[in-house]
């Protein structure tokens, strides 16, 4: 029986943003492709985010466990997976201003072109991951990965309040009193909430800022208007917005 001729696959490099680490990878194929517009065409955002992960879990070449990646990691390699793989400038259209003046450009949907090389991970000088809650006592962050989310996600919780309080007890990696430090894991889940719920407000808030100010991917596009003198600055963050 005869047998098809291999074909050489490419090879890259890439530091990821989370850890300043270097890992290779190869484009994805037609198989991966495949798993990319099946989840598009579902028009699911968890889908989306499954089929980015699987594809990213087959081009890595490195050993990296894609499970545990920040979600930030996960979007920046993917796209620059996807500009490796398919081409490195996208197509998006933009919905026209509903304020814009009728013979203007703006009132019509615009194209607009990215080139997913120029788009990073933008990080916020203020963010960091030891959070001071008093004097002596203080929490380490880590950030929240596919698998944790995909874990809240399938828990029957029906408020929106009780699954912020389970993201960020899972992002608490350990608290320390001085030079004491007690690792989240060793602690009972109950206990844990308690100690989450006896923080005061000012305290808590700390924790949802390390969210906020998380490292994002993130590009700005200019779209002020030439003719109507109108000045906008569109940001995409966030693998969807990519999408269209």
């Amino acid at each position: 029986m005869s047998v098809l001729p291999s074909l050489a696959t490419p090879e890259y490099e890439l530091i990821l943003p989370s850890n300043g680490k270097t890992i290779k990878y190869r484009p994805f194929l037609v198989r991966e492709e495949k798993i990319l517009l099946m989840a598009l065409e579902s028009d699911d955002e968890h889908e989306l985010v499954g089929a980015v992960k699987q594809i990213v879990r087959n081009c890595v070449l490195s050993d990296v466990n894609v499970d545990t990646l920040p979600m930030f990691d996960l979007e920046y390699l993917f796209l620059k997976l996807r500009s490796r793989s398919i081409g490195d400038v996208i197509k998006l259209t933009i919905k026209p201003r509903e304020d814009a003046p009728e013979d203007c450009v703006c009132s019509r949907p615009r194209e607009i072109s990215i080139n997913l090389e120029e788009v990073e991970v933008v990080k916020n000088p203020k963010h960091s991951s030891k959070i001071k809650l008093t004097k002596d006592v203080g929490v380490i962050m880590k950030y929240p990965d596919f698998k944790m989310l995909e874990e809240i996600q399938k828990l029957n919780d029906s408020r929106e309040t009780d699954r912020l309080f389970k993201i960020i007890l899972r992002c608490i990696k350990s608290v320390y009193e001085k030079d004491q430090v007690t690792d989240m894991m060793d602690i009972d889940p109950d206990d844990a909430i308690k100690w989450l719920e006896s923080l005061t407000q000012k305290q808590f808030e700390k924790l949802q800022e390390f969210f906020e100010t998380m490292p994002r991917v993130q590009h700005t596009v200019d779209l002020s208007c030439a003719k109507c003198g109108y000045k906008e600055e569109y940001v995409l963050e966030g693998l969807q917005n990519f999408f269209g």
